[in-house]
């Protein structure tokens, strides 16, 4: 009888091998977590039921900097709406069933549809207040992007001391 020996392992290697682990396993727990109804992450926001598209978030000095990746969309089927510290994305794609009653009428038909254009909804809150009236927003290669400079009362400034 052969008894296979394992090297004992020190309670310590082992706490450190659980800590190593145990950041993986949050980070896959959220990315099943996130995507469902009623999601909150304190900055992404809260996620709705559909398809939630992602996103990059940039802070400078002056603001924020938010780009959304949403290919294949119109930009008249996209909303933006600035209040206070709160921004929200969203897009309805109405155009989507247009196209496809066009390539009907030229005589084709889908066979397979993989990419589809599901509604979305992104609420952001930032840390500071934002200034809604010098907001600006870009869509450009299926890349949205929306400049977010911060309220005047709300940017740093360095104080002289006399």
């Amino acid at each position: 009888m052969t008894t296979l020996l394992t090297p004992p392992t020190s309670r310590r290697t082992q706490r450190h091998t659980q800590r190593r682990r145990l950041p993986s396993l949050f980070d896959e727990l959220e990315q099943f977590a996130f995507p469902f109804a009623g999601a909150h992450h304190p900055l992404l926001g809260t996620a709705s039921p559909s398809t939630v598209p992602p996103l990059d978030i940039e802070e400078t000095d002056d603001g924020f900097e938010v780009r959304l990746a949403i290919p294949g969309w119109h930009k008249e089927d996209i909303q933006i709406e600035v209040e206070q510290n709160c921004l929200v994305l969203s897009g309805q794609s109405s155009s989507q069933h247009e196209s496809q009653t066009e390539d009907e009428a030229e005589g084709r038909r889908l066979l397979r549809q993989e990419i589809s254009k599901s509604d979305f909804r992104r609420q952001l809150t930032f840390p500071t207040e934002l200034n809604a009236e010098a907001v600006t927003a870009r869509y450009h290669n299926g890349l949205l992007t929306v400049v977010l400079p911060k309220a005047k009362q709300s940017q740093k400034r360095a104080i002289a001391i006399k």
